[in-house]
This record gives structure tokens, sequence and C-alpha cells, in this order.
């Protein structure tokens, strides 16, 4: 390659560096300007963002477009704003956190906020039925971004499995005692054998025939008999 053709593919390099930086420091505003004035009640502006983000990490997918340049630029200013990335970060990954950390804001207070925005791009990148058209309606099938950021973690329980599996604790569980109200006579016959959940104030005394009331021990019994437990709910 000629000096001047050289000279000529490191400008064009550069123009494309430059578009870029544009590009998303526009993509940038929009979403610091979500985060400051619409965060709490705005999701429809905030999907739209995924959308663009998606966009984005296509163009990036791209074979060549000078998108190695990019990617260096990108991840270097994440870093330069003490941002701890893993060894090697997905495209995706990078246009997210960029796009979504807000400066002035220590990152501490904003690092789950963007992870789970990570999440959500990334599961919606893996899913081949999900495009930047759709993004906002998958998210919403799905139930919102903090549905999807608990299925996406490996260790999360949905709502079902726990309610499941605190079932079979309980009936396994050794029978302590037991209780009954005007209500839960009532609800026996059509409920029987389900789990149920009584809150009320529960509270112990202890007197002897004589009406001398003795103090509890820790375990909650009268250090003299005999005793009668009452209680209230």
């Amino acid at each position: 390659m000629s000096t001047k053709s050289k000279a000529n593919a490191q400008a064009e390099a550069a123009l494309a560096l430059q578009s870029f930086q544009n590009e998303i420091a526009v993509l940038k505003q929009t979403a610091t300007d979500w985060y400051g004035k619409e965060y709490a009640t705005s999701n429809e502006r905030l999907y739209s963002i995924f959308a663009s983000i998606y966009r984005m990490y296509e163009q990036l997918s791209i074979v060549g477009s000078n998108n190695t340049e990019k990617r260096k630029w990108i991840q270097s200013e994440i870093e330069r704003k003490g941002v701890k990335l893993n060894k090697k970060p997905t495209i995706v990954q990078l246009l997210t956190v960029y796009s979504f950390y807000v400066d002035g804001v220590e990152y501490t207070k904003q690092q789950k906020r963007i992870s789970a925005y990570v999440r959500v791009m990334t599961t919606a990148i893996e899913n081949k039925e999900v495009y930047a058209d759709n993004i906002a309606d998958w998210i919403n099938a799905e139930g919102g971004v903090e549905n999807i950021r608990q299925k996406a973690t490996k260790s999360a329980v949905s709502k079902t499995e726990r309610s499941t599996e605190g079932e079979k604790l309980l009936k396994t569980s050794k029978e302590i005692g037991s209780l009954s109200t005007e209500k839960s006579l009532a609800y026996a016959a059509h409920k029987s054998n389900q789990v149920v959940l009584l809150v009320g104030v529960l509270r112990l005394c202890c007197t002897n025939p004589l009406g001398d009331v003795f103090p509890l021990t820790p375990d909650g019994f009268s250090l003299r008999p005999p005793y009668a437990v009452c209680q209230e709910l």
C-alpha cells in the first residue's frame, strides 16, 4: 500500500470513528435526559433506547466498518470512568454500559440499574425472535425489565418455585401445636390442607389458682406450676 493510500485509509477510519462517537454521544445524552427527568415513569422511552442500542449493535456486528477501532474507543471510555468490565466484554455490554452510565453519579449507585439493562439487552440478543423493532413488545410480554433480569440470573428462583418449596417444607415439618379461630373453622370445609398465613399479636401470661402472677422463663413457661397460656390473635 502506498503512502497516499495508507493516509487515505487512516483518514477514513478517523472519520468513521468520529461519526460513531457523535452518534453514540447523542444516544448517551438521550439516556441521561431520560434518567434525570423520566426514570420513574417512562418505560416507553427506556424501551426506545434499548431499540437504538440494538440497532447500533447490529451495525457494529458487521465485519469491517472500522468496528475494531470503535470497540477499543468505547471500552477505553468506560474504563476511564472507573467502571470495571470483565476480561472480554461483549459489544452489547459495552454499548449498554456506555449509554446508561450517568456522569456525575457514583457508579455504585447506578451499577445495579445498568447491570439489569445489560442483562435485558444480552437476553434480547440471544433470543432469535427479538429485534430492534419489537424489543419493546417483548419486554412488556416478559413482564418488564426486572422480571427479565431475574430470569437471566443463574441462581434465580421463580415465585412458583419458592411457593412450592415452601409448602413442601411446611408439610414435612414437625407439628408443634394447633390453633383455630372462627374464620379458620369456617374455611376448613373447602380450604383443608392448603397453606395459610395468620397474622396477629401473641401474648403469654401465667397465673396460679390463687391469682398470683409469676415471671416467665426465656422459653415462655411459668417458673411455678400450675400455669395457663393466654393467646390473642
